[in-house]
This record gives C-alpha cells, sequence and structure tokens, in this order.
C-alpha cells in the first residue's frame, strides 16, 4: 500500500509541478522506493482477513502510468537544461544537434512505452481503451515538441521540416 501511495503522489506531483511550472518536489533521482507489483496485494494473507469477498486489484494501468511520467519527468528536466543553457550555447552548431538527438531519443522512448500498453478484450473504463494510450501518447510527444521547438528557435539555427511536420502531427 506504501508503495502505490508513494508512485499516486509522484503523479500528483509531476501533474502539479508542470501545470503550475513548479520544479517537482520530488526528484526522480532521490527515488528509492520500487514500483508496486503487478501482483495483488489486497490478498486475504496479506490483509489478515479471511473474506472471500476480497479481490485483487489489477496494478497494470495505474503501473503503466506511473512509467509516462517517469518519461516526461526525464523530458521536462532535459528540456529545462537545454533551454537554461548560456546564450553562446544555443548559438553552437553542436547544441542543435544535441537537441534534434534528444527529440528523437524521446520520442522513440514514448513509442516504446506506447507498444507496451496493456491490452484488454473488454475495457471496463477509459483508462483500459486503446485510444486512451493513444491520446496520452501524443499529448506527451506534442509537449516535447514544443519544448524542443522552443529551444531551436531560440539557438537561431531554425527548424527542420521533418521536425515542424511531425509536431504537426502530434497537435493534429
Amino acid at each position: 500500500h506504501n508503495q502505490r501511495i508513494f508512485w499516486e503522489c509522484y503523479q500528483l506531483d509531476r501533474y502539479s509541478s508542470t501545470t503550475l511550472g513548479r520544479p517537482f518536489a520530488i526528484a526522480d533521482h532521490d527515488i528509492k522506493v520500487d514500483l508496486p507489483s503487478r501482483i495483488a496485494l489486497d490478498t486475504p494473507a496479506s490483509t489478515g482477513t479471511t473474506s472471500p469477498s476480497v479481490v485483487s486489484p489489477d496494478l497494470s494501468v495505474f503501473i503503466y502510468s506511473v512509467q509516462l511520467r517517469q518519461i516526461t519527468s526525464r523530458i521536462r528536466s532535459k528540456l529545462l537544461a537545454m533551454s537554461s543553457n548560456s546564450h553562446e550555447h544555443h548559438r553552437s552548431f553542436m547544441a542543435t544537434g544535441q537537441i534534434y538527438a534528444s527529440l528523437h531519443k524521446f520520442l522513440a522512448e514514448l513509442d516504446h512505452w506506447r507498444a507496451s500498453a496493456p491490452r484488454y478484450e473488454q475495457p471496463t473504463c477509459l483508462y483500459e481503451s486503446q485510444e486512451w494510450y493513444d491520446f496520452l501518447l501524443e499529448k506527451d510527444k506534442l509537449f516535447l515538441m514544443r519544448g524542443g521547438v522552443n529551444i531551436l528557435f531560440k539557438s537561431r539555427r531554425g527548424v527542420s521540416q521533418d521536425i515542424m511536420r511531425l509536431w504537426g502531427r502530434c497537435a493534429t
């Protein structure tokens, strides 16, 4: 239960900090708590009850959501680090290449996250539907692209047509 509570607080911190434009309260490098197991924690043996009505929850959607927050946390931290570099660094050719490399690395990581989505034959709620995962993927790709394009515009090197097309697809 403690693991689930911690990771729920982690998600709430990521949402509220991003929405308010504030730093994260929980630094990723300080976290020593494992994700909860996909195996049920609410079994009669673990709760000390013998009631047959205790049902084991499936944590797949929760864990999958936390994994996305971990990726977007790394994205936000990287974007902040790249945008806070000196003005001269923004003008260098190498900085532009690093920005493009970071964008593509994170896009691949987001695509990998999406490909590993849990699948449900009969979704019982929005969070089990494949359309929900598609929406989250495009929303977070758009977040990444906005930050990357902003940094590229600051570098005065311009933005490639490939990046602009990808940005447009995410926005659409």
